[in-house]
C-alpha cells in the first residue's frame, strides 16, 4: 500500500499494516484485518502486483484496490470488491481516495476511457 494512503487511513483511526508485493505471508496479514486496501500502478498480466492482489482475494477478506496511475489495472483483477482510480499519486488525490473508502466523500465522475471487455467509455457515478 502507498505510504500516503496508509497515513491517511491511520488519521481516521484505522489499524494499518503495510505490505509489499514481496510479502510472503499475505494471508496472515489479511487475516488480522476486516478489509484490505492495496494500491497498484500500471499492473501487467502475470506481474507481482497482479499476483499479490490475486493472493489477497483468496484470503476471503474484502479487497479495495486504489489504482494510482490509470484505470486499466482493474482488467487484471475485475473481481475485487471495490476499485478506485486516482489517476495520480498527488497527496490530495490519495487523501480523496481514503475519504471515499471511509465514507466521507461520495465519488462522482465518468470513465474517460474504455476498459476493454469490462466498462464502456463514459460509465460513471453520480453523487
Amino acid at each position: 500500500m502507498n505510504k500516503r494512503i496508509a497515513k491517511s487511513l491511520e488519521e481516521y483511526g484505522i489499524n494499518v499494516e503495510l505490505a509489499s508485493n514481496e510479502s510472503t505471508d499475505v494471508f496472515s496479514l489479511a487475516e488480522k484485518q476486516n478489509a484490505v486496501v492495496v494500491s497498484t500502478s500500471n499492473v501487467r498480466q502475470d506481474s507481482p502486483q497482479q499476483n499479490f492482489v490475486q493472493n489477497l482475494l483468496q484470503s476471503g477478506k474484502p479487497v479495495i484496490v486504489v489504482a494510482v496511475r490509470n484505470p486499466y489495472d482493474i482488467a487484471a483483477f475485475p473481481e475485487v470488491d471495490a476499485y478506485l482510480a486516482t489517476y495520480s499519486t498527488h497527496p490530495k488525490s490519495l487523501d480523496a481516495a481514503v475519504d471515499i473508502i471511509v465514507g466521507e466523500l461520495n465519488p462522482t465522475g465518468k470513465l474517460p476511457v474504455e476498459i476493454p471487455g469490462l466498462y464502456p467509455f463514459g460509465l460513471g457515478l453520480r453523487g
